[in-house]
């Protein structure tokens, strides 16, 4: 179950690290019904864009970012993360470990 597991984080990680794109937190400001506002940044990006435009990460750095994602096809992680994802249902469901409650 461990080694099925490992293998979808083994695909999920450069995925979301990426190609996923997010919003990021800039501010969250108290109203004055006591609520918060949280205000988000306006263009999404992915966590390695974040670190190219960052001028405290160092072109050795950028270099070894820009390498590692030649490496990776977002459409095969992807199917990898599936069929890992698969295997771990179907050991889970061998051990009787469906997730339903009893």
């Amino acid at each position: 179950m461990h080694d099925a597991l490992e293998s979808v984080y083994r695909c999920l990680n450069p995925l979301l690290n990426y190609w996923h794109l997010t919003l990021r937190l800039i501010a969250k400001e108290k109203q004055a019904s006591g609520r918060y506002k949280k205000i988000y940044e306006k263009v999404p990006k992915t966590p390695c864009r974040r670190l190219f435009e960052s001028p405290d990460v160092g072109e050795a750095d950028k270099a070894e970012l820009r390498r590692r994602a030649a490496l990776f096809k977002a459409a095969a992680l992807k199917r990898e993360m599936d069929e890992a994802g698969e295997r771990r249902l179907k050991v889970a469901a061998k051990r009787g470990m469906t997730g339903e409650p009893a």
